[in-house]
């Protein structure tokens, strides 16, 4: 017989062969003993890997947790600068069952990007629908160095941006990282105008574009 999970007690110190180590505030410790009989297979025993060192037990349940993942198709998109406006209209347009082709998609991400300019840049009335984006902006750089930064093409899109366009849109914006092993997948990482997903008072319910942010700098389209 052997310690298939490595040493653990089946409830919280009940268990023969462990014992609570300590509790302090909230760190919890279990020393965890195997029987000289049962061997690991393939497993080192909790203690061995410093699992008894003070740890808060809201880190522990954090380690231990299973991000929700869904399964969804990746749409590669281009990067030249434009790849969030890109992802973000074809995504629009393929929830509405169109297929941007290349040129299109082009001009489409870039009246998107247009459309972001307009809301902060031209209107200093226009610029306070948007405060969450500008707050955004404004903890990395000055608002008159961004809008500068904002109309070169090849200027990637972020947080800003998309605070904008779920807003003027009324679309929410699902931005999503790809999960490894066993939740394998994509798990949400950031959502924008979650509140358009469901009909309201001015405006009627919308299917969310989601995004697959990679590398630090690209998105793609996901779908399905």
């Amino acid at each position: 017989m052997s310690c298939k999970f490595a040493c653990r007690p089946h409830n919280l110190g009940l268990s023969s062969g462990s014992s609570v180590g300590s509790v302090d505030g909230a760190s919890l410790c279990f020393e965890l003993h195997c029987p000289s009989n049962m061997p690991v297979a393939g497993y080192l025993p909790f203690a061995s890997l410093g699992f008894c060192a003070p740890t808060p037990l809201f880190d522990l349940a954090k380690a231990t947790q299973v991000p929700f993942t869904e399964k969804l198709k990746v749409v590669k998109i281009q990067g030249d600068g434009r790849c969030m406006f890109r992802a973000i209209a074809q995504g629009l347009a393929r929830n509405k069952g169109i297929f941007l082709g290349p040129e299109v998609e082009v001009q489409e991400a870039d009246q998107l990007r247009g459309a972001v300019t307009e809301g902060l840049c031209r209107s200093k009335k226009r610029r306070a629908d948007f405060k969450e984006a500008l707050v955004s902006i404004q903890t990395e750089d000055s608002l008159d160095n961004y809008c500068r930064r904002l109309q070169n093409p090849s200027f990637w899109g972020g947080e800003p941006e998309l605070l904008v366009l779920s807003k003027m849109l009324r679309v929410p914006i699902y931005v999503y990282t790809k999960e490894q092993g066993f939740a394998a997948g994509y798990s949400p990482l950031y959502k924008v105008g979650e509140k358009f997903a469901k009909a309201g008072k001015d405006w009627k319910k919308r299917k969310p574009v989601k995004l697959l942010y990679s590398n630090g700098n690209h998105y793609d389209l996901l779908t399905g």
